[in-house]
């Protein structure tokens, strides 16, 4: 189990341009990579339910596959306890199988490239997700030790201030996922799709992160 401290940031690709140019030289570029995820949720119309704690994703991040489960709440601000488990690519078809018996069926798609860095006491992930007009910075601190989170909350301001950044708050952040999750063509919905049909319908998105 992980516990997660994270700060959120929405910027214009102006701004990413010079953040990821000031981030490879004072910090250090760790790697790149292209995301294919199922963001689930409780009902069919993805709504979300007041107080919802729970964030259940299934991952397919160049090639390695991960359900993650992070508990508590993810607008803004906020630690949460992160659960996770890998698997292989030809398990995906089972294990999406597993989670709809288990009353999982209904979800959005997220399809990203994603940079990653790190600066001082930060992980900084710089999301851009496809056909998406927003960009998504995600500050998060390597572990939670007193004084690396000292050091993640100044490194957070420096960074907030020298690029006249906001952080996202509760119904900023919540727009933004409703956004992301509420185009048409990037639900899915297992309850009247079967899942082998389906991973063959985007199984060049998929196939594309081995």
């Amino acid at each position: 189990m992980n516990v997660e401290l994270e700060k959120r940031f929405l910027i214009d690709s102006n701004t990413k341009t010079t953040l990821e140019k000031f981030l490879s030289t004072k910090g250090e570029f760790k790697r790149v990579d292209k995301r294919f995820s199922l963001i689930y949720y409780k009902n069919e119309d993805l709504g979300e339910e007041e107080n919802e704690t729970i964030d259940l994703r299934v991952k397919v991040t160049s090639g390695a596959c991960k359900v993650s489960l992070k508990v508590g709440s993810w607008h803004a601000d906020a630690i949460r306890k992160e659960y996770e488990f890998n698997f292989e690519m030809e398990d995906l078809e089972n294990v999406l199988n597993v989670l709809k018996v288990a009353g999982f069926k209904w979800g959005a798609i997220n399809y990203l490239t994603r940079k990653v860095y790190e600066y001082n006491a930060l992980e900084i992930c710089i999301d851009a997700h496809y056909t998406f007009d927003k960009i998504l910075v995600e500050m998060e601190a390597l572990n939670s030790d007193p004084d690396t989170v000292k050091k993640f909350e100044y490194a957070v301001k420096s960074i907030s201030k020298r690029y006249n950044l906001n952080e996202l708050k509760s119904e900023e952040m919540k727009e933004f996922v409703n956004r992301l999750n509420g185009r048409l063509d990037w639900k899915f919905n297992f309850q009247d799709t079967q899942i082998e049909k389906w991973l063959c319908e985007w199984k060049d998105h998929i196939s594309c992160l081995k």
